[in-house]
């Protein structure tokens, strides 16, 4: 989870609700003009900070109209995030994940209804989250084996991401499944193992991956952790070229993509452990350095 700071959320949510909720005379329950007065009556909640009593004015609306409404769903998320940051700045870990974890379930829904504006909006959301994991570099995080801890590290990120305690390069890379072997790198069945035990549910290492397999997870908001070999080709998001071979293969984590004219992923966004920067790499050269679309040796989860 990241840290999300409530002033600056509430603020662009208020503006949003304000400006796109227009004023309905005797709406329906269920209906979009329901939604929208839902939606002002929150907002009105919101400014006088009353979150509680805002969620449950969202997800009367969310009830009315039988989960079916995207509108309704995107901004009852939208209502759990600023809820989540209140209880993050109050310390309530356990909550705030509870919260961010009920804000992801109704973007996924909202994003799955057919609702052209409002499930675009929520599958960009979801987006954003995955893009937000943040970058480390395995050589100034410490441990024993900078050098080979890219896998460790790149799990580090991931945990970091869903609010997980990251205990430190060593602990991940040498305690519990251990999935680093000195001499010979990180074992994908073992990082998955590791994964699971710091509290990514589902978390599995599979070495038959597909481009459309990372996309669906990021489309959930989940970042992958993908193993490649060999030649490397990719750029800096900030420009310059990232080019070299990785004889004994490298770790990165996939956090968002690009879809081309046909709707297939055609850019991958990958933050690098070894650099401690974001990269873009073309799907013809994630092909050649992942060993090929359907052998794409990579580490998913489903949750926390």
């Amino acid at each position: 989870m990241t840290t999300t700071h409530a002033r600056p959320v509430t603020r662009a949510l208020l503006l949003t609700l304000l400006c796109i909720a227009p004023a309905a005379a005797q709406p329906t329950n269920g209906s979009r003009a329901d939604v929208d007065g839902a939606i002002r009556r929150a907002a009105a909640l919101q400014q006088a900070g009353r979150t509680a009593d805002a969620l449950e004015v969202m997800r009367g609306a969310v009830q009315r109209s039988a989960f079916r409404d995207a509108k309704a769903r995107y901004f009852l998320s939208r209502v759990y995030v600023i809820r989540m940051g209140e209880h993050r700045a109050a310390g309530r870990r356990a909550e705030a994940r509870d919260a961010e974890g009920m804000a992801l379930l109704h973007l996924r829904g909202a994003r799955d209804l057919r609702d052209a504006e409002w499930s675009a909006a929520a599958r960009d959301r979801l987006h954003d989250r995955a893009r937000r994991t943040p970058l480390l570099d395995q050589y100034r995080e410490g441990g024993s084996y900078p050098h080979g801890y890219c896998g460790p590290t790149s799990l580090r990120m991931v945990l970091r991401l869903e609010g997980l305690a990251d205990p430190g390069a060593d602990a991940v890379a040498l305690r519990g499944a251990r999935p680093y072997q000195p001499g010979v790198g990180s074992w994908g069945g073992k990082l998955a193992q590791r994964a699971r035990e710091l509290g990514l549910k589902g978390a599995k290492f599979v070495t038959n991956g597909r481009l459309s397999d990372v996309a669906r997870s990021l489309d959930e908001g989940r970042p992958v952790l993908m193993s490649g070999t060999g030649s490397f080709s990719a750029r800096f998001e900030g420009g310059g070229a990232r080019v070299r071979v990785y004889g004994s293969g490298h770790y990165l984590v996939a956090v968002g993509y690009e879809r081309g004219p046909d709707g297939a992923p055609r850019t991958l966004v990958l933050n690098d452990s070894d650099t401690g920067r974001r990269l873009r790499m073309d799907v013809a050269a994630a092909r050649r350095f992942f060993r090929g679309d359907g052998r794409i040796w990579m580490v998913t989860y489903e949750g926390t």
